[in-house]
């Protein structure tokens, strides 16, 4: 944000935008950490729940504790799915992060065209709404939070 502050880049990627971006990327960010300590926990270990599925069905029990364990062991399978996903988009928001803000210096410093800023902006708003649209499948409460990225 400070590269932008006072310079013709502020018509570009005003304070608001760049705020926005950041405060959206630190909420996802947020929100990844906790799902990592979430799956940090012994009962959401994929293989201690497979064991345990595995040990009902040989003793028997009952159908719909069988049932119980087999939805309980799917949705810690999806959980560490949206977790890697989550990692990996992170990583490559960060790279657009680290993109803009080299254009910016570029731009900056060169006093060349700012068409590029665009771009990486277009591109980082669109990363932030499908990492948001990800976790608000998985965590429907963030759906009634207030958007602050840019759109």
């Amino acid at each position: 944000m400070e590269l932008v502050r006072g310079s013709p880049l502020d018509r570009v990627i005003g304070r608001e935008s760049a705020r926005a971006i950041l405060e959206e990327a630190e909420r996802l960010s947020a929100r990844n950490d906790e799902l990592l300590e979430l799956l940090s926990r012994e009962e959401f270990d994929p293989g201690a729940a497979s064991r345990r599925l595995e040990a009902l069905e040989t003793a028997r029990a009952s159908p719909r504790v069988c049932s119980s364990a087999r939805l309980h062991l799917e949705n810690i399978r999806r959980l560490h799915r949206l977790a890697e996903t989550e990692a990996r988009a992170l990583e490559e928001l960060a790279a657009l992060v680290v993109a803009l803000r080299t254009e910016l210096m570029v731009v900056k410093l060169s006093g060349s065209s700012a068409e590029g800023v665009d771009d990486i902006v277009r591109d980082l708003s669109a990363h932030i709404e499908g990492l948001r649209q990800a976790t608000e499948e998985l965590f429907p409460r963030a759906a009634s939070a207030p958007s602050s990225a840019p759109t």
